[in-house]
């Protein structure tokens, strides 16, 4: 019996997985393990790969028995809108203010989705910017600018 590969995708990302989990594995034991109570720094990376060989195999065996192709659209509008957002964030940061950087971020995210309603955007901004505010601001006293300074 020969075994056939129905998804091209699968078979090579599980074998990416399994190779980026075994180089994990390899990489992490220059590192002293320690125990569970007391985890060195070569535990969470160990055990991170394990479970990536896992996910890897996983994923590999289904690659021989998926007989189901689906078609893969891309939609470059709420991508290309998230990262601008993101971007105007940590441009706009130091000189113009916590809170216009944070509208930008939130309007452009915001933006990206097909469900756009002004009210939750503006929702979300008074939330969030109150949020940042209290734990970034007043809590843990980062240094940056709340508003721009004319």
């Amino acid at each position: 019996m020969q075994l056939k590969v129905s998804s091209q995708k699968d078979f090579y990302a599980g074998l990416m997985f399994v190779g980026l989990g075994v180089f994990a594995v390899y990489e992490s034991q220059h590192y002293d393990m320690g125990v569970i109570e007391r985890m060195g720094p070569g535990y969470f990376p160990t055990i991170l790969g394990v479970l990536l060989v896992c996910l890897g195999i996983a994923i590999f065996i289904r690659s021989f028995f998926s007989g189901i192709t689906t078609k893969i659209r891309i939609d470059l509008r709420p991508i290309v809108l998230v990262l601008s957002g993101v971007v105007a964030f940590g441009l706009l940061l130091n000189s113009a203010g916590l809170v216009v950087a944070s509208f930008a971020l939130i309007t452009l995210a915001c933006l990206g989705s097909w469900e756009f309603r002004l009210r939750d955007t503006l929702i979300m901004f008074v939330v969030l910017v109150a949020f940042c505010t209290a734990v970034f601001y007043y809590g843990l006293e980062v240094s940056m600018p709340l508003w721009p300074e004319f």
